[in-house]
């Protein structure tokens, strides 16, 4: 029981962990998306120059929060960059034995659904947790969008329409670059990622079996 115990926290501090980290800050993201879309809200009740000041701090405000979590994936990358990468390689080598297993496994049926249903959950857990890694990607780039789709055009002051596009300028060019986790120091984790395991360990399930064919 008590190395049960252990084993669950340490599979709850991973992946699992990592998973629901990555939908939070998918969350946030979607939520700053509106926020900075909304920033102007209707052009008539807007066009006071004392609210037009005001939908400059709202903007401010979005752009902090952008940075704040900006900052936090990068803490978490650097933290679980190594974490992730014995992730993929375990889970690759597992995907690898347990395919070898279930094709060289013979007349007996409930060692085949044992490793069937084995590969399956390692494949769908991989799956998942590169999805959330990949949703985390595409949630930061699509706040381009929401920067662009801002309508600072409505505002009367030359002066702070002319601030808040050049801004918005900015916060455009700086969403394109994807906040990201990474596989050590090797690349991004996407869902391309997931497709690179699955060539990998077919590759070395093809060449074991060649490997026990010569032998």
């Amino acid at each position: 029981m008590i190395s049960a115990y252990h084993c669950c926290v340490c599979y709850f501090c991973f992946d699992g962990f990592l998973c629901q980290i990555n939908i939070t800050l998918v969350g946030q993201f979607l939520i700053l998306q509106e926020d900075l879309r909304n920033i102007c809200g209707h052009p008539e009740d807007d066009s006071a120059p004392e609210n037009e000041t005001r939908i400059y701090l709202r903007f401010r405000e979005c752009v902090i929060k952008h940075q704040k979590l900006i900052n936090f994936i990068n803490t978490i990358k650097e933290l679980y960059k190594n974490t992730i990468l014995g992730i993929v390689v375990v889970l690759s080598i597992l995907i690898c034995l347990q395919l070898y297993q279930l094709m060289t496994t013979v007349g007996e049926l409930f060692s085949q659904i044992h490793s069937f249903v084995y590969v399956c959950n390692t494949v769908v857990q991989l799956f998942f947790f590169l999805l959330t890694c990949n949703d985390l990607s595409e949630a930061s780039t699509d706040l381009s969008q929401a920067a662009y789709d801002v309508k600072w055009f409505f505002m009367k002051s030359d002066a702070l329409k002319k601030r808040l596009a050049n801004d918005l300028t900015i916060v455009i060019r700086r969403s394109q670059k994807p906040c990201n986790l990474a596989v050590g120091e090797f690349s991004s984790v996407t869902l391309r990622t997931f497709t690179s395991i699955c060539n990998t360990s077919f590759s070395y399930l093809t060449l074991m079996r060649q490997t026990v064919q010569h032998d």
